[in-house]
């Protein structure tokens, strides 16, 4: 049975978030734990790519709930103030704990540990590291929140993009295509390329993955009067797309395998969303996945140098980084059902159903 467009909570492109959240942690403790050289074969070497997954399904929800819901000022205002009280809360916490830890660990004369400074907190404190060119030396101060730095400016822009795409879904797909050709002529002549940018102007970074995840909304009810897709389609979407990253594929087919996969997921929630038990693990997973994206970083370092300075041969790298991953799951359990939703709820002004809202 088709669901209501406007009800629909798309909880298995929640359970996808979780999964890319797993495959950034991933990516970073592979980095860590082994410390590859350059050029060396790495299993998770393109899993970073999920941060693109994020920016295109951002564009898609947010649109999903906020579409026809910004034309006014006090509607621009609301929007911006559920969506900062939705990632600021966790992001200053992580980011006050880490450069707290890192502080210490430089006190303490841990090898690699950087020591205080305003010029790595301040941007991070103000979301702006990732909109000009931002000096990684304090690299340790919790910099996967860059892509909340992108996913500020994409709020900012969200409601001239809504009224855009309102007006005219070509028109927003022609904007999206000029982007896009735009970033491949930069990138000949810079010296990397639009989809691994980060940290230096890694907002131009998040702007065609979230138009293309609007456009994909927009377009969606069309679509199903044409396709109604079963759920072997969303999974063999899920896979394949999630196969490209264990190949040395080109970033741009990496993202339109996503943002095929969101469209087809999406069709197949529409068509016949889950229900019971199904929906409700689903859900939970999509609930914990902005913690774990935001700890991981916090708690691996303390993990890893805490059991490197105790037992530093006792525990391969294998297993500290699994542990370290279910620690990061555990929290990220406390993190949504103690901190995460109650600040929410307090500075949104939203009873419960807002718990939900996110990243």
């Amino acid at each position: 049975m088709a669901a209501d467009p406007a009800r629909l909570r798309f909880v298995a492109l929640d359970f996808l978030r979780f999964t890319s959240a797993l495959g950034i942690v991933l990516f970073h403790y592979e980095t860590a734990l082994y410390n590859p050289p350059p050029g060396s074969i790495r299993l998770f070497v393109n899993f970073d790519a999920g941060v693109d997954f994020f920016f295109g399904l951002s564009g898609f929800v947010l649109y999903h709930a906020y579409g026809h819901r910004v034309a006014s000022l006090d509607q621009v205002g609301t929007f911006l103030r559920r969506r900062l009280a939705r990632i600021y809360p966790l992001h200053v916490a992580m980011l006050l704990a880490v450069a707290t830890a890192t502080t210490i660990a430089a006190i303490a004369g841990f090898h690699g540990a950087q020591g205080f400074s305003w010029s790595g907190v301040i941007p991070r404190l103000l979301l702006l590291n990732a909109w000009s060119v931002s000096d990684k030396l304090y690299s340790y101060y919790n910099d996967v929140s860059w892509t909340l730095s992108v996913e500020l400016a994409l709020y900012l822009a969200f409601p001239a993009l809504a009224a855009l795409l309102n007006r005219s879904l070509a028109g927003a797909v022609l904007l999206l295509a000029v982007c896009v050709a735009a970033l491949e002529v930069a990138s000949l002549v810079w010296n990397v390329h639009w989809l691994r940018l980060s940290f230096n102007f890694g907002v131009l970074r998040g702007f065609p993955s979230f138009l293309a995840g609007m456009c994909i909304c927009r377009a969606l009810p069309m679509a199903m009067k044409v396709w109604r897709p079963g759920w072997v389609w969303g999974v063999l979407a899920g896979l394949s797309s999630t196969g490209l990253l264990f190949f040395d594929a080109p970033r741009e087919l990496i993202l339109l395998a996503a943002l095929g996969t969101i469209f087809t997921v999406a069709s197949c929630e529409m068509a016949s969303p889950p229900s019971g038990r199904i929906a409700r693990i689903l859900s939970t997973c999509g609930n914990w996945s902005f913690a774990v994206y935001m700890s991981h970083v916090f708690i691996g370092m303390a993990f890893f140098w805490t059991t490197r300075l105790l037992i530093p041969d006792l525990i391969p790298p294998l297993l500290r980084g699994a542990l370290s991953l279910i620690c990061v799951i555990v929290f990220a359990q406390f993190s949504f059902h103690w901190f995460e939703t109650p600040m929410l709820r307090l500075l949104s002004g939203r009873g419960a159903a807002s718990a939900v809202e996110k990243p």
